[in-house]
């Protein structure tokens, strides 16, 4: 599953991060679960890592493999999920199809409130019409700069 490139005889906590992980997912593959468990099992992996890992699942998954797969990541909920369930202080909050809710509405079940509420757009401020401070017309430079006008207003 991806582990190929990690000498057999190397020993497991001198292997980077990332190659550990590799190392626990083929160790738990290789036992042929009916069932398995993944939390958060891609934090450490690199993309390409994570494709190998997800296309090794995807065909166990077509084989009967049931995944029971937690993680924050909503991209690779998306991809390997058919259904999902959001838990929040260790309470079921909703259950439903996989692609039925959009990210932002996702994140909302998880925080348990809006999402507008966290990050609410800036307000937009009108510019104040004040009195010049500075004002300059019609400056000219040698020959770099010609007929250069500017306004400076307060703040």
């Amino acid at each position: 599953a991806g582990a190929a490139d990690i000498h057999p005889l190397a020993l497991v906590k001198d292997l980077p991060l990332s190659r550990r992980q590799m190392v626990e997912i083929a160790k738990a593959l290789a036992r042929k679960p009916r069932i398995l468990i993944l939390d958060e099992a891609t934090s450490a992996l690199t993309a390409a890592d994570v494709a190998k890992i997800f296309g090794v699942l995807k065909r166990l998954r077509s084989e009967g493999l049931a995944l029971l797969y937690i993680s924050h990541r909503m991209n690779e909920i998306a991809e390997l999920a058919d259904q999902c369930t959001v838990y929040r202080n260790g309470r079921n909050v909703a259950s439903y199809a996989a692609g039925s809710k959009s990210d932002n509405e996702v994140v909302e079940l998880m925080i348990g409130r809006e999402y507008s509420h966290i990050f609410p757009p800036k307000p937009v401020r009108a510019p104040a019409i004040t009195a010049p401070v500075l004002e300059a017309r019609k400056l000219s430079w040698t020959d770099r700069l010609d007929n250069i006008s500017l306004t400076v207003g307060a703040g």
